[in-house]
């Protein structure tokens, strides 16, 4: 078992897509436990990340770690109940790199996510969590021109009774946990790891 997964690190690590793919199925045809597998790229997508913090990596290498980290998982395609649902978007502007980070670090997780997308507005939300109704509501700002969505998302759910059927945890590069705060919202995290933390708090909360 050991070798297949090194064989996942190594080929994912390095970003080399098809080799990935290639030595996922032989772990996975090994008889190597899926969640293991999951673990192992869920491992190497940490490091990527890690790296771009450092200034090693640049946007061109975390979406290929994504690309690969999705077409892993979704070979694995884990067979178990999901924690909750979650909606995420991008309110306003077309910045997709961060939320796309933070939806497969919620796959991993174990939830169930619907993504909206970018360019996303108020009515778009209220629009998923009536027809989805999500535990989690989770919207990112990028652009200061767009301030205002988040909290017009929040009080348009208010406006529309469907507030109470989710929790909002917002966040973005021109946030902060005060603004959160200040609009409502129930949560606000500054990167992944915050997100999956914060999130799954929140969760313990409409269970």
């Amino acid at each position: 078992m050991e070798e297949r997964l090194q064989a996942v690190v190594e080929a994912s690590s390095s970003l080399r897509f098809f080799e990935t793919e290639e030595a996922v199925k032989r772990a996975l045809e090994a008889g190597v436990p899926r969640w293991n597998v999951v673990q192992t790229l869920l491992g190497s997508f940490h490091e990527a990340l890690e790296k771009y913090e450092e200034g090693q990596f640049c946007i061109a290498h975390i979406t290929a770690a994504s690309s690969i980290f999705e077409m892993g998982y979704e070979l694995v395609k884990l067979k178990v109940k999901p924690k909750g649902k979650v909606i995420i978007g991008t309110l306003g502007s077309s910045h997709y790199l961060g939320k796309d980070i933070i939806r497969l670090l919620f796959l991993a997780d174990g939830f169930e996510v619907l993504d909206l997308g970018e360019i996303v507005l108020p009515q778009d939300v209220v629009e998923a969590v009536r027809r989805e109704k999500p535990d989690i509501v989770a919207l990112s700002v990028m652009i200061l021109e767009f301030f205002p969505l988040p909290e017009g998302a929040i009080k348009l759910l208010e406006a529309t009774g469907l507030r109470e059927r989710a929790k909002v945890i917002v966040g973005g590069a021109v946030t902060s946990a005060r603004w959160a705060k200040q609009i409502g919202a129930d949560a606000w995290a500054p990167d992944g790891p915050g997100a999956i933390r914060e999130v799954n708090r929140l969760l313990k909360g409409v269970q």
